[in-house]
This record gives C-alpha cells, sequence and structure tokens, in this order.
C-alpha cells in the first residue's frame, strides 16, 4: 500500500513541479553566495580556475570551460566552490596549491614537481606569502583584498535574503497571527487559562506579533523567566496580561507553553474527511465555502465554530456556508445544509483512569473545597489526585469513569451540581461536592503522543493507563471474548486501514496504511489511539498487543450508538493575515526588518545550541522544508529561501576552518602579527575544522534519515 502512495506522488505533477522550484531556489542561493566570492576575485585581479554549483566528486560533473574558467554543476548538490589560483580548502592539498601557485610565477627556487607525502614544511621565513607569487594569485593579493574576497560571499547572501524579503512584502506576506487555536491539554497555557480564539497583541517587547514571534520567545528566552503575554479576549472589554512559563511536554525537546495556531473559517482545499457526516452530507461542501452560522447563531471565528460543535455533539445541525466566489453557479449565496452527529469510533475496551496531570487555573476543579476540612485546607482539586467517583448531586447517580467518555458526560451536566471524591498521596480520600460544572467550549484532546485527556467543564486533564478494567456490552471487545478486566494490559497498538477504502479516498488526505503506537507507564498514549480511531477510514481495525500473550488481537472500529464526537469531519484552512507594502519605501523598509529578523534568529538559535540542537536539519530537512513551503505558495517559498540565505551567510560566518569566517581569521591574524600562521599550524587548525565539518554533516544528515522513520 506505501508504493500505491508513493507512485500516486510520483505521477502527481504538482509534485514535479514543487521538486523543480526547490531545486531551482536551492541552487539560486548557493550560485549567489560563490558569485560573490568569483566577482570579488576577478575584481582583485585574482585568476577564478572553477566556478562550481555542488561538487564534483570522482571528477563527476557537468561542466564547460570560458576563458580561463571552468563552470560546472557537481554530482554532490551540498554547496558549491570557486577554486582561485593559490587557494585551497582541502587540507590535504594545501601544501601542493602553495607550492603550484609559486612555480608558476616562474620562481627559480620553486620546486620542480610537487612535494611527495612526509616532505618538511616550508619554514615560516620561507612561506608563500614571503616568496615570489603568480601576481593574479589569491596568496599574492594584500590582506584587505582576500578579506573582501573571503567576505564576498557573505555580504551577497544578506542582500539576497533583503532582496527576497523586500519583493516578498511588495507582492503581499501571508502569515499566521498569534490567535491561539487550541491550548494543548496539560500544557502551560492551558493551566493558565488561555482559550480558543484568544489574541496576542503583544509578546514581552514585541507588538503585534506572528505566532512565529511567541515561538521565538520561547525557543530562545529564559524557561524561568517564562513569556510574558498581553491577551485580548473575545467579549471582554480589556486585554489583561500573564506570564506563563514553558513547561516541558511529552516528545519536545525543549518546554512549550504549549499553543496551536487557529484555524479559519474557510474550507480547504480538501474540505472533508472521507467517511465522516460532513461527507455524507447533501448538498456537497466544497473548497472555499465560508461556515457563517450553526443552527441559525452566527459564528465570528473558528473559536465560535468550535463551541457551537461541542455544545451540539449528539445533534443533527444545520450549517450554513457562504459559497467562493469561483463557484459561478452560486458564488456569495448562503447555503444551509444538514449534518448529521459524527458517531464516536471504539472498539468497546474501557481503560483505567489515571490520576489528574494538570488543574486549569480559574476552573471550576480549581476552586472546588473539600467536604470536612478545616478552613485553610488548600482549595481545589490537585495534580495527582486520583478520581474515585462523580455523582450527579441532581439524582445521586455516579458517572461512568471512562476517560474517552467521561468528558461527554460532564457536557451533557453543564450548569450542574456533581460531587467528586478523589484519593489524594493514596492514602487520603476526599470529597469535594457542589462542583458547578461549566459550558465546555472545546475539547481538550491532543494528536501528541503522551498527551492528556482534558474534561473542560471541569477543568481538569488526566492520564489513562494502558489496562482494561472494562468490556463495553455488544461490542467488538465483548464479541471477542477473550479480554480479562483489570488483568489485561496492553502494550502496543496498530491501526490498519482497509486497502480498498485506502484506494478510493482522496490521495490529499489520506491517513497511514498502517500506525504503531506504543502503550506502557512511559507511554500513556490511550488518548492518541482514541483520537486515531476517530480518524480512521470505514473498515478500519486495531490490531492490540496484550502482555502475557503470544498472538495479538484484531478487533474492527465500530460507531458507538451511545456517544458522539463533537467535529464532523471539516477541513479547514490555517487563519492566516496578509502584510502588504504599501509603497516601495515601505517594502525596503519591511524588508529590512524581516532580514534582520531571519539573521538575529539564525545567531540566537546558535547561542541556544544547548537545548536546541536537537532541532538542528541538514540536507534532507532543508529540501523537505522547501518542498513544503514551495506548496504554500511562491510567496512563502521566496521567504523561505531568504531565510536560507541569511542561515547560509551566519553560518559561514563562524570562525571555523574551511569555512569563510575561519580564513577571515587567518587574515586577521596575518593582518595583526604582519605574517602569516606557519604552514604546520595552518593545516593541522585546517583539518581540524574539515572533520568537524565533515562530522557535522554526518551528524544531520543521520539526524534528518532518523526523522524520515518516526
Amino acid at each position: 500500500m506505501e508504493t500505491l502512495i508513493l507512485l500516486a506522488g510520483l505521477l502527481d505533477p504538482q509534485s514535479w513541479l514543487n521538486a523543480l522550484w526547490v531545486a531551482v531556489g536551492l541552487g539560486v542561493v548557493i550560485f549567489i553566495h560563490e558569485l560573490g566570492h568569483f566577482l570579488a576575485a576577478k575584481a582583485c585581479g585574482v585568476k577564478v580556475e572553477k566556478f562550481m554549483i555542488g561538487f564534483d566528486i570522482g571528477g563527476w560533473k557537468l561542466s564547460w570551460r570560458w576563458g580561463e574558467t571552468e563552470y560546472g554543476i557537481g554530482i554532490l548538490p551540498l554547496g558549491g566552490y570557486v577554486k582561485m589560483l593559490g587557494q585551497e580548502d582541502n587540507p590535504y592539498r594545501i601544501r601542493e596549491e602553495m607550492e603550484r601557485a609559486r612555480r608558476q610565477s616562474g620562481d627559480p627556487n620553486a620546486a620542480d614537481e610537487t612535494p611527495k607525502e612526509g616532505a618538511e614544511p616550508l619554514s615560516e621565513q620561507d612561506s608563500p606569502a614571503a616568496t615570489a607569487l603568480d601576481p593574479r594569485s589569491y596568496l599574492a593579493k594584500p590582506i584587505p583584498a582576500r578579506m573582501l574576497i573571503i567576505s564576498a560571499g557573505v555580504i551577497m547572501n544578506v542582500l539576497l535574503a533583503f532582496v527576497l524579503s523586500t519583493w516578498a512584502f511588495n507582492l503581499g506576506v501571508p502569515y499566521p497571527p498569534a490567535v491561539v487555536g487550541q491550548p494543548v491539554p496539560g500544557g502551560a497555557a492551558w493551566e493558565a487559562d488561555l482559550r480558543p480564539g484568544d489574541e496576542i497583541i503583544r509578546v514581552n517587547d514585541v507588538e503585534n506579533p506572528q505566532f512565529r514571534d511567541l515561538q521565538h520567545a520561547v525557543a530562545f528566552g529564559d524557561p524561568e523567566q517564562g513569556v510574558e503575554l498581553v491577551i485580548r479576549r473575545p467579549g471582554r472589554k480589556e486585554p489583561f496580561a500573564v506570564r506563563i512559563k514553558p513547561k516541558q511536554v511529552p516528545g519536545a525537546p525543549i518546554p512549550l507553553l504549549g499553543l496551536t495556531s487557529a484555524s479559519d473559517l474557510v474550507l480547504a482545499d480538501v474540505p472533508v474527511i472521507p467517511g465522516t457526516p460532513a461527507a455524507d452530507a447533501t448538498p456537497e461542501f466544497a473548497p472555499g465555502d465560508r461556515v457563517v452560522a450553526i443552527n441559525g447563531q452566527p459564528v465570528e471565528n473558528y473559536a465560535d465554530l468550535q463551541a457551537a460543535l461541542v455544545r451540539h455533539t449528539d445533534e443533527t445541525i444545520r450549517v450554513e456556508v457562504e459559497r467562493a466566489a469561483d463557484r459561478t453557479q452560486q458564488a456569495g449565496q448562503r447555503v444551509p445544509i444538514k449534518v448529521a452527529p459524527n458517531r464516536m469510533r471504539r472498539v468497546g475496551l474501557v481503560m483505567a483512569l489515571g490520576e489528574i496531570v494538570a488543574v486549569r487555573k480559574n476552573s471550576p476543579a480549581a476552586q472546588a473545597r473539600a467536604r470536612g476540612v478545616p478552613d485553610d485546607f488548600p482549595v481545589g482539586l490537585r495534580p495527582g489526585d486520583l478520581i474515585v467517583e462523580i455523582r450527579n448531586q441532581q439524582d445521586d447517580q455516579p458517572l461512568e469513569l471512562d476517560p474517552v467518555t467521561l468528558p461527554e458526560q460532564l457536557r451533557r451536566l453543564a450548569g450542574q451540581a456533581i460531587t467528586v471524591v478523589v484519593s489524594r498521596q493514596g492514602n487520603q480520600e476526599l470529597e469535594f461536592p457542589n462542583i458547578v460544572l461549566e459550558p465546555p467550549r472545546w475539547v481538550d484532546l491532543s494528536p501528541s503522543l503522551g498527551s492528556p485527556i482534558g474534561a473542560p467543564g471541569l477543568g481538569i486533564c488526566y492520564r489513562v493507563v494502558n489496562r482494561v478494567v472494562g468490556v463495553v456490552p455488544g461490542s467488538p471487545a465483548a464479541r471477542n471474548g477473550s479480554f480479562a478486566p483489570g488483568k489485561d494490559e496492553i502494550t502496543r497498538v496498530e491501526i490498519r486501514q482497509p486497502p480498498q477504502e485506502v484506494e478510493q479516498a482522496d490521495s490529499r488526505w489520506l491517513p497511514a496504511p498502517e500506525v504503531t503506537i506504543p502503550l506502557g507507564k512511559e507511554n500513556p498514549n490511550w488518548p492518541q489511539v482514541f483520537l486515531a480511531m476517530q480518524d480512521s477510514l470505514p473498515g478500519a481495525r486495531l490490531v492490540l498487543y496484550v502482555q502475557g500473550r503470544d498472538e495479538p488481537v484484531e478487533l474492527e472500529i465500530e460507531e458507538s450508538s451511545q456517544w458522539h464526537y463533537y467535529q464532523r469531519g471539516f477541513i479547514f484552512r490555517p487563519l492566516q493575515y496578509v502584510r502588504k507594502a504599501s509603497s516601495f519605501g515601505e517594502s525596503l523598509r519591511l524588508g529590512l526588518q524581516e532580514t534582520w529578523q531571519q539573521l538575529t534568529v539564525v545567531i540566537r538559535f546558535l547561542q541556544n545550541i544547548g537545548r536546541l540542537g536537537k532541532q538542528i536539519g541538514g540536507p534532507i530537512t532543508i529540501f523537505r522544508q522547501a518542498a513544503v513551503h514551495a506548496e504554500r505558495g511562491f510567496v512563502d517559498f521566496i521567504l523561505f529561501l531568504a531565510l536560507l540565505s541569511a542561515n547560509l551567510a551566519v553560518l559561514n560566518s563562524l570562525p571555523i576552518p574551511v569555512l569563510d569566517g575561519g580564513h577571515f581569521v587567518f587574515l586577521l591574524y596575518e593582518g595583526i602579527r604582519g605574517k602569516p600562521v606557519s604552514e604546520r599550524v595552518y593545516i593541522t587548525i585546517t583539518l581540524l575544522g574539515f572533520f568537524f565539518i565533515l562530522g557535522l554533516i554526518v551528524l544531520v544528515t543521520a539526524m534528518d534519515i532518523s526523522r524520515l522513520f518516526q
């Protein structure tokens, strides 16, 4: 099945077009860098012997000669180089190049042939700088000229970043605003009571930020100091400030705030998920449709839409859409479409409810008071509490402690009072009566491995233990009859999509044919199994590996007759604003700001390399990211190339031998001392730099490959 999907991608003309854009774009960034060295060398009278894009390993190249210079494209597309007479980056050929530069000058003292391996190096007094050299040799030029030649590549990359950024703002740059799509359950922002639809109008000192400014503030800031945010909340008159400390979440290399960016109300190019109520609705939903109302109530943003979907989870709803302008027959018309509720997909296993891992600020759970405790006893439920019982105070009936249906049970009791009984620290049982549940406006579920399930009406997040404690009567698990509640523990789950459904599904939206999710004490991933089941195609099957059993148990995923899932199968475009310069002068100003931002981001990343090292990407990551940006559109792609050019400028400026910055340091030393570093020291340091860069390339490539299999 993976082969079929791969072939479908290869046959897609758009994939080939994107690949061409990527190849040309990356080639331009490298070409401009090498062009800087080339033009500076020519201006200083240095003979340029080669101008290569890519490396001609083993002589594999496509090249031609024009005048005294060979131009070509090498077989290894990891960069490029300009080969000047007397200048050599390969530490194994440095001495050979020095001798050749002397011989071409006609110096009678120059060696007649290349020194054999192991020959004594030149002394400091007899170094190339102190002997006759070809006047067009790089080594024969004064230090300022050589500094200009070495720096020219970096300068050209900075200029390219500026030109591309300016061009982008002249066309109009789309960007995701700093609007909260959803707080990640149990994350720092979730605990601080940030909500879908909250607009962040300041991040530390940055006014009117983009979503990336929020990401940069977290990545480059001090986790202990936290991030200061100013929030504008719909329905609240005045903005308010909050300082949030990033929190470590499962699977993340660094502490995070735990926020996702917002979606728009406009349906994406693939508007619905196959096999869902939205896909079965008549008339059909179409790309570009804008949702404007649910059951006659206007929706102003995605947060309103989420709230309406949650409020009517188990009801048929009337979705009113405004047709896109390119649908000429109905352009601008409002069309009501009835959408049935989405039945929850399950196999009938009830897993154990784990301990509370987070309590949301200002929530009913945070303000609850325990019965029969002193007045100074701390208020609220706490992380670490284990829920023993939840009762509806109206009829004193206990709720079923099924982790995946508990949020929906609480939603149905919104506005009513419940009693929660918890076990604290394993030896203290506390009863919290009169907790009035809030009407939930979103669902606390995340596809990230290790994320807990949240009950927003109560304001808690809890783990799910991978131990079976019950079986739903009449379910696939009940019909299988092999599960022992209270004993069986699931160690791994595989979700397999039916091949015939995969072949018929839209290739632009397609779940993986097979997904493996590990389970265990260190992998509390049943919430992610639950979410994967909701996104599965009709006829999908769950393969469960049970501790102590040799053979796995395979169950068909079926629709529940009792419970529903709030999502109906809509796929929305991400929320984006567009910033377009109103004049050429403003384009220049915005381009300059963007270039400075790109350069400083790279520098700040390097300053925090100890914390952010796992996020380094190599050639595979660069190519994949370039393809993603090419898919998003031309403006997004040229901004990515601007960022890549800025990256190349900063990295080449580092004082590492073999890189431009390393050569510049050697020249600086020569200018201060009045003579170059000795050949022995030069070769030794250059070799160290060479092996460092080679090792770094191997490391980031290995990291790239490992990401492909994650």
